[in-house]
């Protein structure tokens, strides 16, 4: 059952990492087109990418909310970068 828990973790912890990696051009593309509101990006006006960036970088907040929890009590674990174990449970987390 560890075994399962341990990897279900660095499951979550790899998808956290793709969000995070998939988040951060997004927030800079976001950033860039505020302070350039007149720019084109790939043909589309500044203010119709911002509304595509309004709607997709919540959702991938809420992923990372969601992927940061014990696979055990389903709570968070701690406020640990990388845990070693739940401090809600105590289960083993790697």
């Amino acid at each position: 059952m560890d075994t399962e828990i341990k990897r279900e973790f660095r499951n979550r912890k790899m998808r956290l990492k793709v969000i995070n990696i998939l988040l951060m051009p997004l927030v800079c593309v976001f950033a860039y087109l505020t302070f350039q509101p007149n720019t084109l990006l790939f043909g589309f006006t500044a203010q119709q990418i911002e509304k595509v960036l309004f709607m997709i970088i919540p959702i991938l907040v809420l992923a990372m909310a969601w992927s940061w929890q014990c696979p055990n009590c389903k709570k968070r674990p701690g406020n640990v970068k990388n845990p070693y174990s739940c401090s809600n449970c105590g289960v083993p987390l790697r």
